[in-house]
């Protein structure tokens, strides 16, 4: 398939590449297999100055070819229009889109500048280090700057009103999951107690409706010297301005069970995050039942993927329940004696 792929870009260079006076020398090529989609990252030679790209193959196990094209495409054309909107933002981009080859299933994107804020934040013990503590507050303030500016630019002129109902029934069998991964059953009574009288004080507000990522998390933000440029909009929908806000503070809350980085850390960064999107507090009452449905989604996760031949499985499965228990706690807010 890749080698498909560079012979069209090849061939047909000039839909590609505009301007280019002869068909770009391919220099290098390396291929990542992973589950959803395969990437290939691509050096070229374009008129005497090298360029990389990005061709993501999309692919889902359980899906049909026509459901994983009309997702690659979907990405495709989000891009493009999303690539033109951003040019008016300074410091705020997305990866430019190059091709869509609907045969292949496959989206083709120029390399953006910048480093995997994902990496930057997951080096524990560079975080003890002051210099490097404020550039991380700094680039997590401008995550959240970019996600205001793109709710602000995807922004429907319509409201939808927060189906309160259908929010709790993915949050009960979240719940129910977490449970049969070894959740105690007092620790699954009071978060369904809290959450279902959260909820019922939330009400069901009207919501506008914008754009979301909806997998808006540090993996997928790069750090450059332009500013910040987002990645892989596969999934791209609309819906309230929750969902992504509390995607990015649960990568954050995740970090906490690593003994390195501390809650009060942490939190300093989600606050940076929350400056930057320009909304001053965490008790908000419905970015607070996505934060704990985020953390739900995060902890099956993590037990799902326990392999059963490591030896300290037990050992590891006993402090992630700790610090699961501890951090819900901690989100939800005090509450009575539900025993």
């Amino acid at each position: 398939m890749l080698q498909d792929i560079l012979s069209t870009l090849s061939s047909r260079y000039g839909d590609f590449f505009p301007g280019m006076k002869e068909p770009p020398r391919i220099l290098s090529t390396s291929l990542e297999h992973r589950r959803l989609s395969d990437l290939a990252r691509v050096k070229l030679q374009l008129d005497g100055s090298s360029t990389e790209i990005f061709i993501k193959f999309h692919k889902h196990p359980h899906s049909s070819d026509a459901r994983v094209r009309a997702k690659a495409e979907r990405e495709f054309e989000t891009l493009k229009w999303l690539c033109e909107a951003f040019a008016a933002v300074p410091g705020c981009s997305v990866v430019r889109p190059v091709a869509y080859l609907s045969d292949l299933k496959a989206v083709v994107t120029e390399m953006a500048d910048g480093a995997n804020l994902g990496r930057l934040l997951n080096r524990p013990f560079q975080s003890l280090l002051g210099l490097y503590r404020r550039r991380e507050e700094g680039w997590c303030y401008r995550a959240g700057r970019w996600l205001r500016k793109f709710q602000t630019l995807t922004a429907r002129s319509e409201k939808e009103r927060f189906a309160s109902e259908s929010f709790w029934r993915e949050v009960e069998e979240l719940i129910g999951r977490c449970e049969t991964l070894g959740f105690s059953h007092s620790l699954v009574e009071r978060i369904s107690s809290q959450f279902r009288s959260d909820l019922d004080r939330a009400g069901e507000p009207e919501l506008e409706v914008v754009g979301q990522h909806p997998d808006f998390q540090p993996q997928n933000v790069l750090v450059g010297s332009n500013g910040i440029t987002v990645l892989d909009f596969t999934s791209f929908k609309y819906g309230n301005r929750y969902h992504d806000v509390a995607s990015f503070l649960t990568f954050l809350d995740s970090r906490s069970k690593h003994p390195v980085f501390r809650n009060v850390r942490m939190e300093e960064l989600q606050k940076s995050f929350l400056q930057g999107y320009r909304l001053v507090s965490l008790d908000d009452p419905i970015l607070r039942l996505y934060r704990v449905k985020g953390i739900l989604n995060y902890c099956v996760s993590f037990l799902s993927r326990l392999p059963s031949s490591v030896s300290l499985r037990p050992v590891i499965r006993k402090v992630f329940l700790n610090w699961a228990e501890q951090k819900l706690c901690f989100v939800l807010g005090p509450v009575g004696n539900l025993n």
